[in-house]
């Protein structure tokens, strides 16, 4: 017995020996617990220390809050570690490596200015039409770039930028060849003058059709007279004055229309006073800066890729319309605003801008009008029928009298007013869709004719076109 036990004497325990040969040495798991709470300090300081870097936003955003997670997983693992079982100690090991491989990336990125968003790719891939002006004009306002054009399937496009289901609805649309003058307007030749001036949002430039088609165009070619287009999209009135003022007068202008968009006009006037008050409060106007939309965070990346299969494409129908014997997918985008339940500030704010649109207009020496846009929700309104689950603004919107008090206020103004309403809404009655049914809220060729028609009928009844002769748009 007494041999047998010299014989096991030098042979460790089989038990311990298990236990122990999984153990981490203590200093090993000393440092792995220091630099587990080193790792979570770090983050919880770049968490708050975000907010003092130039252009920082002052909310709490999507990279802060990850690290501030982060943070608080590793404090609590590394005040814990020396309890933990070594099988978690392990693990934290790969967690730390994994955080600090994404931290470096993270770093390099942004020292790099790396943008995962590929911002001027995904811009010059998106139609001009659908861009929002960029360049500084006036004190508060923007217009577009210069010497653009873009080519392709413009609806098409924005369909698919904007992962709607229906992508291909307007698979029969044809290729368009857009181009913008030199100060980033829809006049595909350079203008030395010109008779009739027209300012608006995207239902002036409509920037999805053949120059042949647009109503500025067709009224230029029923009359003879020269049309200069200055449209821009996401714009309101008091960028349109501002349009008029620096660009509307040319040596035989005498004409100076205001295309008036009931769907978000007044919203638009409302946002751009505010961009005023916002430069007399700070002294400083808000910007509009492409690098404003670049993505250097390897973070929100990492991210956006794993919430990118998340979010299912989505329907662009809302409604039905029933155009002649046909039940057509519709997409309702605007109701415009019922002046009973308007604001005295928002109906104040109306007056103001369009009382700056007559009297640019008669200090230019030009005869002011306002053109009516009515939106697809006022034209088809008989037609439409919206799913049990529609809100109820939706289902119960009723035409109401914002085209009288948009009339009253040009009367005030002395400003001729030119309603498009009642024609637009007639073609729908007869079955004829005068707009872009899906997704867009814009006219159709159809529509842009109807409209022309019934522009050139009121410029005719003006004299307008009896007064001034016929001649060509570049001379």
């Amino acid at each position: 017995m007494k041999n047998r036990d010299n014989q096991t004497a030098g042979i460790p325990n089989s038990r311990n020996f298990s236990v122990r040969s999984q153990e981490l040495p203590v200093n090993v798991l000393r440092t792995l617990q220091y630099s587990t709470l080193l790792v979570g300090a770090l983050l919880l300081l770049a968490t708050f220390s975000l907010d003092l870097l130039p252009g920082a936003n002052s909310a709490f955003g999507l990279v802060q809050k990850l690290l501030l997670l982060s943070s608080t997983v590793f404090l609590i693992l590394g005040g814990l570690l020396r309890r933990l079982p070594t099988v978690f100690s392990k693990i934290v090991m790969g967690m730390l490596a994994t955080v600090l491989i994404m931290l470096i990336a993270e770093g390099g990125c942004r020292i790099v200015d790396y943008d995962f968003n590929q911002t001027m790719s995904a811009w010059n891939a998106t139609p001009i039409y659908y861009r929002g002006p960029t360049v500084p004009i006036g004190e508060t306002f923007f217009r577009r770039q210069g010497k653009i054009q873009w080519e392709g399937k413009i609806l098409t496009s924005w369909l698919k930028q904007s992962r709607v289901l229906e992508e291909n609805f307007y698979e029969n649309e044809e290729i368009v060849t857009v181009q913008y003058d030199e100060f980033g307007f829809r006049n595909s030749e350079p203008m030395k003058d010109w008779d009739v001036v027209f300012a608006g949002d995207s239902f002036t430039e409509l920037g999805h059709l053949p120059d042949s088609t647009i109503y500025t165009n067709l009224v230029a070619h029923q009359l003879g007279i020269r049309v200069k287009n200055l449209g821009v999209s996401v714009t309101g009135t008091l960028s349109h004055t501002c349009y008029l003022s620096e660009f509307g007068k040319g040596p035989g202008t005498t004409d100076a229309v205001l295309v008036f968009f009931e769907g978000n006009d007044v919203k638009d006037i409302i946002l751009e006073l505010e961009d005023i008050q916002h430069l007399q409060k700070t002294g400083e106007r808000r910007m509009r800066d492409l690098l404003n939309l670049r993505q250097p965070s390897f973070l929100v990346a990492m991210w956006d890729v794993a919430m990118r299969h998340q979010k299912p494409k989505r329907t662009a129908i809302n409604a039905r319309l029933q155009l002649g014997d046909q039940d057509l997918p519709f997409t309702v985008n605007y109701f415009p605003p019922d002046p009973k339940r308007m604001s005295d500030a928002e109906k104040k704010a109306v007056n103001q801008a369009l009382e700056g649109w007559a009297d640019t207009a008669h200090k230019l020496k030009l005869r002011p009008w306002l053109v009516y846009m009515p939106c697809k929700r006022r034209v088809f309104h008989e037609q439409l029928s919206f799913p049990p689950n529609a809100a109820k603004y939706e289902r119960e919107w009723e035409p109401n009298a914002l085209p009288d008090f948009i009339h009253a206020i040009c009367n005030q103004q002395n400003m001729g007013f030119i309603d498009t309403t009642t024609s637009l809404t007639q073609a729908a009655r007869n079955g004829k869709p005068t707009f872009n049914l899906l997704f867009d809220t814009h006219l159709n060729e159809l529509g842009s004719e109807i409209v022309a028609e019934i522009i050139c009928q009121a410029f005719q009844d003006s004299g307008l076109n009896k007064t001034v002769p016929s001649r060509s748009s570049t001379e």
